[in-house]
Parts: C-alpha cells; sequence; structure tokens
C-alpha cells in the first residue's frame, strides 16, 4: 500500500507517472466532503472502522474499503493542516476529471511529451554514463504511461500511438513500436510520422523489403512528403536508419506532435 502522501497524486517527479488519485473523503463514506466538520469526519471514520469487526455494520457504513487505506486516509484528514494540503488536490484532481475526455487526454499527452524531451535530453550524445541512461529509460517509459492513460480517454487519437511508438523505439521493444505506428498508420494514414516510424522500426527488425513497402504506401498517401522521400533514399541506398528518429524532418515537437 503506498503512503498516505501518494494518495495526493505526487508522483516520483520526472523519473515516473503519478500515482492514480484516491479520493481520501470518498474512503470514510459518500458523504464526506472538504467543508465537513471535523467532529463529523471522526464519526465517519469510526463508524467505518465498525464496519471491520461487524458484519452488520458494512452495509450501513457503504462499500468495504481495507483497513489500511481507512486508516492511512484518516491520518492524513484527522490533522489540520495536512487536511488543508490535500484539500487543494482534492480540489485539483475534481477539476480535471470534471474535463471532457479530450481535454484531459491532452493534458496526459502533453506530459508524455515533456518526459520524452527530458529522456531525449538525458541519453543524448555518445559518452553518457550508465546512470543517465537508467534514468532516460525510465523517463520513455514514463512517457509511455501518460500516453497509454491518453489513449485509454482518446482511443482514436493518432498522435498518441505515434508518440508512444517512438519510445518503445528508444527502449528497443521493437514489438510494440510496430504495433502503435501500425495503428497510426491506420487511424490518420495522411500523417506521414507515423509511416516514418513504420519504416524506421521494420527496417531495424531486419525487415527491409516490407519496410520499403510501407513507405511507398506513406508516400501514396502522403504524396511528395519530404521526410518520406529522404527516408526511402537512405534505405533503398543501404545506409539503415537514422539514430534520431524524430530529431530531423521537423517531426519532434511539432504539429500534431
Amino acid at each position: 500500500m503506498a503512503s498516505p502522501l501518494s494518495c495526493f497524486g505526487h508522483g516520483p517527479g520526472l523519473g515516473g507517472p503519478p500515482p492514480p488519485f484516491t479520493d481520501l473523503y470518498a474512503v470514510l463514506g459518500a458523504e464526506a466532503h472538504p467543508d465537513m466538520p471535523q467532529d463529523e469526519l471522526r464519526s465517519l471514520y469510526e463508524s467505518r472502522r465498525k464496519e471491520h469487526g461487524s458484519p452488520s455494520n458494512a452495509a450501513a457504513a457503504g462499500p468495504p474499503v481495507s483497513k489500511s487505506l481507512l486508516e492511512e486516509a484518516w491520518e492524513v484528514l484527522r490533522d489540520e493542516e495536512r487536511r488543508k494540503a490535500y484539500g487543494t488536490v482534492w480540489l485539483r484532481n475534481k477539476q480535471a476529471f470534471a474535463l471532457p475526455a479530450q481535454e484531459r487526454a491532452d493534458v496526459f499527452r502533453r506530459k508524455g511529451n515533456e518526459l520524452y524531451s527530458a529522456a531525449k535530453e538525458m541519453t543524448r550524445g555518445g559518452g553518457m554514463n550508465l546512470s543517465a541512461v537508467q534514468e532516460g529509460l525510465k523517463l520513455y517509459r514514463a512517457a509511455m504511461q501518460q500516453y497509454t492513460t491518453a489513449a485509454a480517454l482518446t482511443p482514436n487519437d493518432h498522435r498518441l500511438f505515434s508518440n508512444r511508438a517512438i519510445c518503445y523505439l528508444a527502449v528497443e521493444d521493437l514489438p510494440r513500436c510496430r504495433e502503435d505506428a501500425q495503428r497510426c498508420t491506420e487511424l490518420r494514414p495522411d500523417f506521414a510520422k507515423g509511416w516514418y516510424i513504420l519504416a524506421q522500426v521494420l527496417w531495424q527488425k531486419g525487415r527491409h523489403e516490407e519496410a520499403l513497402q510501407e513507405l511507398e504506401k506513406g508516400l501514396a498517401a502522403v504524396v511528395h512528403n519530404k521526410e518520406l522521400l529522404e527516408l526511402r533514399a537512405d534505405l533503398a541506398g543501404g545506409g539503415g536508419v537514422s539514430s534520431g528518429l524524430v530529431e530531423g524532418g521537423g517531426f519532434a515537437g511539432g504539429r500534431g506532435a
């Protein structure tokens, strides 16, 4: 079980995604809220505690919660200062979840972009040390989690799959990279970045002929696209793929990212 502070929705920083927000008031009861007097809140807590000792009280107290979560919730809410601090977080999360799905997804997408940029900066250059590599991998995985959360809200947003595919490629998870890149091209055939990533990952998997075939499909959908034409020339000439997937071609941080 996470510590009470994790229920505030405070994540471990850029090194990983934030833990899910836990509504500590809801843990005490559906009627609990930030403006409830402390003595009434204590009564709810005590009622919940009895739930664990008497099955007959459980139905009256509301949906069951674990004893450890109940104690963690009360540890925060019993203290005036901690309750006040938690109230700010509670309100922010309630407001966030009141937003339309697309706006909520955009929050996670932008956070993913920030994490991706930090990861790329962390691992830039050939002289990186082991700790930088490890931290960069953590950042890429954290970015993936943000895109995954966003995709659950807006599963037809092609940008989420192209961005997550880049992160998968960075950590050398080629099967998942290909899957996301393929999904991106299905959702938005005229989005050149999806075809670019798909060709890149197929080439890295050693499927050179298929990579060139997918590039031709991309060029049929996005005629005369400069980045795809340049990539086709590189691959056809046996030059292999660029190490900087989205650093060139205006893809990184551009419109649609």
